[in-house]
């Protein structure tokens, strides 16, 4: 490909299009065409991730004349199109106006690009004249998705050199303090074939025109790779404040029908057990056997931040720095928002009155729906949620990924529950179904998952390169992502004692279907397609259905220390 356009140069860094030079007549400054398969104007394109939706107060005139001169001036060109119509192109996170208002136009770039760089121009120069204060946009048909994150491709020299890039870029962006939340190496592209190396950062305030940003992007360059400024939005589990799904359907979904005895096994919904009920859950994401003082007990491991909240919003910040071994909160199974999301979904459908002059198969149809929801509701209001205490979690601090004095260090986020005797599941951590699963939820991963054992019975060190990884959890359910070859991600949080960095993990969706994971999910077990549970799910980005795990090892290690237990006192069955 051509280094003079690059799709990771597509306007990442946040420039709003009003910043353009509409009024300008260099071709340059008009339109924007450093993307390889998008280019728009007058101005700056919206960054990715954009949204699409009705365009406002479009003239109806203006709109239909204007895609009559669009459809012209493809046919004169002698030009193939998917689309051309009008929508509200705009970066997620912020709100449309009115220069948002976009004619877009769909079609192949391959062998037009020179001819569609001279139809844009046109185009905008003729929208002007009609009164048109909005934007042309052409893209490239095999980009209308977006630009998407996969798994890094870095030379053995860019892997090598990682830490220090890392360093480099948080020292840069401490001396001006930037709010910046994470920093990781991903191939980005509109599909992989044509995904370049980069480095994405993740920050609160826009960055791109800051001189240390160039600073920044100069040397990684040097280094053959690209720059690409995101903001937070869609941060979720430990980096943002989204910590419930907003889709009630994909939850009630991914749960089924969790008001039963057989429903306490890996990947749960759970929650503290409160009258009021906080828009909060998260996930169980397996159980480990603990033997202290000559008693064995079984435990279910989560994420401290799900459990960090009281019923009135606040959080003891005791607990952040410190943690604590000796709490004695009840939790239960489902979490209380989701015994709420099912309960007024059952209601709805049992108290909606049936008309009578509905044909009579539909009408019984709709009775037996009700006559089901009634049960259902019966069930939950007899239904014992309680699935034990929480006893201990970690707070936050950080721990080592290995023995090694320049070992990086990773952030600890645990919580243990110690189980009720009649809720403990048997066996535990049981994955006799994940074929058969997998099957129904996530077929292309299937190939991927390569063992028959019944249940998780080792801890695997992280893998040294590409691995997929499979989840339970309680928002997405049994999905597939790969874990992206060992270059840890740097994250930090917003209300953390002060904002010290920390290492963790991505698992990106592609080449998977689905998106990994999603509010709720945090504590789920990530496991190998040997069963073996490799890391704990910690949060993630619910615009890219991405994942950012920590090792397990070092989270057995460190229950291990904070109980004062004897290592090897914690086993998987």
């Amino acid at each position: 490909m051509s280094n003079k356009y690059t799709a990771s140069d597509s306007h990442s860094s946040g420039t709003r299009p009003s910043e353009g030079s509409s009024g300008e007549s260099s071709l340059a400054s008009r339109l924007d065409t450093r993307d390889r398969y998008r280019i728009g104007g007058p101005g700056a394109l919206p960054r990715w991730p954009v949204i699409s939706s009705a365009p406002i107060n479009l003239d109806e005139n203006l709109a239909n004349t204007a895609v009559e001169i669009a459809l012209s001036q493809l046919q004169t060109s002698n030009i193939n199109y998917d689309r051309v119509s009008f929508a509200s192109r705009y970066t997620h996170g912020q709100t449309a106006t009115e220069i948002d208002s976009t004619l877009l136009i769909l079609t192949n770039f391959e062998h037009h690009r020179d001819q569609l760089v001279s139809l844009l121009d046109t185009l905008v120069a003729t929208l002007s004249e009609l009164g048109h204060s909005g934007r042309v946009e052409i893209l490239d048909t095999r980009a209308s998705g977006g630009m998407k994150s996969f798994a890094p491709k870095l030379t053995q020299e860019q892997r090598g050199a990682w830490q220090g890039t890392l360093a480099f870029i948080i020292r840069t962006l401490g001396s001006i303090e930037v709010d910046w939340r994470q920093i990781y190496a991903t191939n980005r592209g509109y599909w992989e074939a044509i995904s370049t190396p980069t480095v994405v950062i993740k920050t609160a305030v826009l960055i791109d025109s800051y001189p240390e940003t160039r600073h920044i992007r100069n040397e990684l360059t040097e280094k053959g790779l690209s720059l690409e400024l995101m903001g937070i939005e869609g941060l979720w589990g430990l980096f943002g404040n989204l910590q419930a799904a907003i889709d009630d359907e994909q939850v009630r979904t991914s749960l089924e029908w969790p008001f039963s005895p057989s429903y306490h096994g890996m990947g749960i919904s759970i929650g503290r057990s409160f009258q009021q009920t906080p828009r909060t859950a998260s996930t169980l994401g397996g159980y480990l056997r603990i033997q202290k003082n000559g008693i064995e007990h079984t435990v279910g491991l989560g994420c401290y931040h799900g459990f960090r909240m009281n019923e009135d919003g606040t959080h003891d910040s005791n607990l952040d720095s410190g943690g604590a071994t000796n709490l004695d909160w009840p939790c239960q199974s489902p979490a209380p928002y989701d015994v709420q999301i099912f309960r007024e979904s059952l209601m709805s459908t049992a108290h909606h009155p049936i008309p009578e002059t509905l044909a009579p198969g539909i009408k019984a149809k709709r009775e037996a729906q009700r006559n089901q929801s009634m049960r259902q509701i019966q069930e939950i209001n007899v239904f014992d949620p309680s699935i034990g205490n929480l006893v201990a979690v970690s707070g936050w601090h950080k721990r080592s990924l290995s023995r090694s004095i320049s070992a990086p260090l990773v952030l600890i986020d645990w919580a243990c529950i110690e189980i009720l005797q009649q809720h403990c599941p048997y066996p535990i951590n049981s994955i006799d179904d994940m074929r058969p699963r997998l099957l129904r939820f996530c077929p292309e991963a299937v190939g991927s998952w390569k063992t028959d054992k019944q249940t998780v019975d080792k801890i695997a060190q992280m893998p040294s390169q590409d691995t997929p990884i499979f989840k339970q959890g309680r928002t997405t359910g049994l999905t597939a992502g790969l874990l992206g070859g060992l270059l840890p991600a740097a994250f930090r949080l917003e209300d953390a004692p002060q904002h010290l960095h920390h290492r963790g993990y991505v698992v990106f969706t592609a080449p998977f279907r689905n998106a990994f994971s999603g509010p709720g999910d945090s504590g789920a077990w990530c496991l190998d397609g040997n069963g073996d549970v490799v890391g704990q799910l910690i949060g993630g980005n619910q615009i890219e259905g991405s994942g950012i795990l920590i090792p397990f090892a070092v989270v057995v290690n460190d229950i291990e220390k904070k109980l004062d237990l004897k290592p090897g006192s914690i086993r998987l069955l």
